[in-house]
């Protein structure tokens, strides 16, 4: 048997020159400690400072690793590139800085573990467990955590751009609080840079932008390249820094809003870029969606059910989760949905038709009309699988919704009790749970929908162009904003949550409340009035009486 001594020998020596495949190395391994890495180690009294085993700095590529136990180690900086192992336990163990590149964890328990700082690009964790794992400013380009558990991670300062999280689990994970979700668009001139110089590969030209260009003296050099990439969203974000714009005429709007149309389709190649509008009666209102304003949204699946179930013939038509929403919505139901049109006139009658819309001492009487610059990209047709995903959180309780919004730990992640639960008296469900029954739902309208839910979708925002299945959807133009996770949709407040968030650009026009009444008169006179906004002999009746009232306000 293999002495004391001899292992301390081992162990102590250097590090530069100890080769763990060494024979003796594996007879001490396997035969002595089997495989338990870590206990070899500490029961050579080869400790750091706080007990744990100490492999800092080692290059462990040599060892047999699968089914390896490394428990309770610090493995601060040490390699482990390009391996393929299963089965190897690393639970509680210290890894900052460490490089994990290429590598393949199939089963592997990552619990607990600190990989803050350290390199996964290209890693693979496979049917991996990572529960509560710290990956805060590690670097995960094309990082693949498909199937993994990570209930509990930590994303802070991680840019998620091209990390692949389809089917993972992120109970409690702070994927909302990471640095980036989202690789931002391209325009045409960008990606025929990269096709000529980078081979058509955008993770190429990053690398070498953040070796040469990012670390270079030549000013000049990093202009010329900031010149082809990025341009439309930094435009369009610059967009949400405009002070709001001061309408006093209805020709002095249309004259802007078509020089704003022109200007700005100039500025882009192709058809990239489409303009939806919406009014508010009053400036100082959020951009928030009624299921919010009515503060419901713990209810929301109960609101949409009961009103299915008292009129069923009405929901008989509906073919998806987002037509129930939509009707929902037309007949005045607080959703999730907010809605804006291609009609800047349509838009305009909704800022200006109620000329007192709040109390004034709090109010100045101002209206707000929207305009929401939105790339192609953002925008979804009704039968979009992205659209089934996020219409359908709406039919799921609140406490599934917020287990699959990653909620944190102290907001109540994980109660498995009434009594330990934030949500009333249900019981907090697993992820996997509150993942099947949003594929519940989807599966009910598309039988062939592939289980396969990339939660980064969960935090768009996407502009819907529903089926036009209603009169009153028709005669508005009318479209919608949507999301699992935002509750309130200004571009600002959007970007704060992640700023490489693709987002429409959002120019403010701010309606004095004695312009109204003219705005209205020219309005009503090219058919944009109650009539023709809300079809049907009830807003027939209201139009023709309020034609025939006597003047009150601006509105008259």
């Amino acid at each position: 048997m293999v002495e004391r001594e001899q292992i301390k020998k081992l162990v102590e020596s250097n590090k530069e020159t100890w080769n763990p495949a060494r024979s003796l190395a594996h007879a001490i391994v396997s035969k002595v400690y089997g495989d338990s890495i870590g206990e070899m180690r500490k029961s050579a009294g080869y400790t750091t400072e706080d007990g744990l085993a100490d492999f800092r700095g080692y290059d462990l590529r040599w060892f047999g690793l699968n089914n390896a136990d490394f428990r309770e180690s610090d493995l601060s900086d040490a390699i482990l590139s390009g391996v393929s192992v299963s089965g190897l336990v690393l639970s509680q163990c210290k890894m900052q800085g460490a490089d994990l590149t290429g590598s393949v964890f199939d089963g592997c328990n990552f619990n607990g573990v600190d990989l803050s700082g350290a390199d996964l690009s290209d890693a693979k964790f496979p049917n991996s467990s990572m529960h509560n794992v710290d990956l805060k400013g590690a670097k995960l380009t094309r990082t693949d955590f498909a199937r993994t558990d990570l209930t509990g991670a930590n994303f802070d300062q991680c840019a998620l751009t091209n990390t692949s999280l389809i089917k993972a689990k992120l109970a409690c994970a702070s994927i909302h609080e990471s640095e980036q979700l989202y690789t931002r668009p391209f325009d045409e001139e960008a990606r025929d840079v990269i096709d000529e110089y980078f081979g058509g590969s955008q993770a190429k030209f990053f690398e070498w932008l953040e070796k040469t260009l990012m670390t270079s003296d030549n000013d000049e050099a990093v202009r010329e390249w900031k010149r082809y990439f990025g341009t439309r969203d930094s435009q369009i974000r610059e967009f949400t820094l405009w002070p709001p714009i001061e309408i006093s005429t209805f020709d002095s709007l249309i004259r802007i809003d078509r020089y704003l149309r022109q200007t700005i389709r100039s500025g882009f190649s192709g058809e990239t870029i489409r303009f939806y509008y919406r009014g508010q009666d009053c400036n100082s209102w959020a951009l928030t969606p009624s299921i919010y304003r009515a503060g419901l949204e713990s209810v929301e699946s109960d609101l949409i059910g009961d009103l299915i179930v008292s009129e069923p013939d009405e929901f008989r038509r509906s073919q998806s989760a987002l037509d129930n929403l939509v009707l929902a919505r037309h007949y005045s139901l607080p959703s999730r949905l907010l809605d804006v049109t291609r009609n800047m006139l349509v838009a305009l009658y909704f800022a200006c038709r109620e000329p007192d819309p709040c109390d004034h001492g709090k109010c100045d009487r101002t209206s707000r009309l929207n305009l929401f610059v939105t790339p192609t990209e953002l925008i979804k047709s009704a039968d979009s699988d992205t659209v089934s995903v996020l219409a359908a959180m709406s039919f799921l309780r609140s406490v599934e919704r917020s287990v699959l919004l990653t909620m944190r730990p102290s907001d109540g992640c994980g109660a498995r009790t009434a009594e330990d639960g934030s949500h009333g008296t249900h019981l907090r469900p697993s992820y996997d749970d509150a993942m099947l029954r949003l594929l519940h739902f989807i599966a009910r309208e598309k039988p062939y929908f592939q289980p396969r839910v990339d939660p980064k979708d969960l935090f768009r925002v996407l502009v819907v162009e529903p089926s036009r299945i209603f009169p009153r959807l028709r005669a508005q133009a009318g479209a919608f904003l949507l999301s699992a996770f935002h509750e309130r949709f200004e571009a600002a407040e959007i970007s704060e949550v992640d700023p490489s968030m693709p987002i429409y650009g959002h120019i403010r026009f701010d309606i004095p409340y004695d312009a109204k009444g003219d705005i209205l008169r020219q309005l009503d006179a090219m058919n944009i009035n109650r009539e023709s906004m809300f079809p049907g002999l009830e807003a027939s009746a209201l139009s023709i009486t309020a034609r025939h009232a006597k003047p009150a306000g601006p509105g008259s």
